[in-house]
């Protein structure tokens, strides 16, 4: 691959024969406590071909939320019915999300909390309000039809608003590759995320790495025994409201952006020592940073590992 030198964040990168050079940062950690990221830029001669678009679907859940099993559900059989391009996101935040307690036996009671303090941010700083769960943010496009803008409350009207989402956008001009790796060694996680653009993009934007998990067998208000939750949000790689990346840098088609990280699960917090690594997601994407626009231009996932 050929490439031409740029200037990025201060730092000149250079692709060479060995490899690249990066620039390492201060980021926030799934722990919030700072960790080491590199990111390195360059435009390659070489433009790949555009990727089939997915979608971020992001829902408001909770334990206590009466219908939201059966809109998750609902969701999977939207997300089939469109090709298996939605990458769901279930955030347990707010009203209806606090812990089952003290029913007597048989009836089951929590075991874990799924709210976080990165839910609690991405609530506040992006959606601003919770809506009427369940409900869903399609690709993060202003198309709520209730009090949240993002927010599209009732699962009948899910239908309709995935086609005002594909019709806002359904080809993408960034592809987006992720990568998951467990290092034994230094006992860490540690994640590649590489962004080529293949059509010239305006305006900054934000990177988000979200981990989330499946198959999580836990109390629900109206079952005496436990469900199954997927796609529970457990924690950011980035920071959860977005990581600006290549500011002022021409974002043409063939500028490559690389972004690593690494993170380890606390066994000793008590909620991360819940997590099934086995049975989670890496979801990445990429949007625009708002206020205005903070619609999605990819989103892809894979398993951590």
């Amino acid at each position: 691959m050929k490439a031409r030198t740029t200037l990025m964040t201060g730092c000149l990168v250079l692709l060479l024969i060995a490899g690249f050079t990066s620039c390492k940062e201060h980021g926030v950690s799934i722990n919030d406590e700072e960790n080491v990221a590199e990111e390195t830029t360059y435009i390659s001669d070489t433009v790949e071909v555009a990727q089939v678009k997915n979608f971020l679907t992001e829902e408001m859940s909770g334990v206590r939320c009466g219908n939201c099993p059966a809109g998750a559900i609902f969701l999977e059989e939207l997300n089939e019915a469109n090709g298996n391009r939605f990458r769901v996101v279930a955030i347990h935040q707010g009203s209806l999300t606090n812990m089952i307690k003290d029913r007597p036996a048989p009836k089951v009671n929590s075991r874990q909390d799924f709210t976080t303090v990165h839910g609690g941010k991405i609530l506040s700083v992006i959606f601003g309000e919770q809506g009427n769960k369940p409900c869903v943010s399609f690709d993060r496009h202003p198309i709520g039809n209730g009090t949240n803008k993002y927010l599209v409350d009732g699962a009948s009207n899910w239908p309709q608003k995935i086609v005002e989402m594909k019709t806002r956008r359904d080809k993408t001009p960034v592809n987006l590759k992720v990568e998951s790796k467990f290092n034994a060694e230094k006992d860490q996680y540690e994640i590649k995320v590489t962004l080529h653009y293949t059509q010239a993009v305006t305006g900054d934007n934000n990177l988000f790495v979200y981990l989330t998990e499946n198959d999580i067998k836990d109390a629900f208000i109206d079952s005496d025994t436990n469900i199954t939750y997927n796609h529970v949000f457990r924690g950011a790689v980035t920071d959860p409201t977005g990581k600006l990346i290549l500011r002022n840098t021409d974002k043409g088609p063939g500028r490559t952006y690389i972004y690593r990280s690494a993170f380890k699960i606390d066994k000793t917090d008590a909620k991360q020592a819940m997590w099934v690594p086995e049975n989670m997601k890496v979801v990445a994407f990429v949007s625009y940073p708002g206020p205005e626009d903070k619609s999605v231009l990819q989103v892809q996932e894979v398993n951590l590992q």
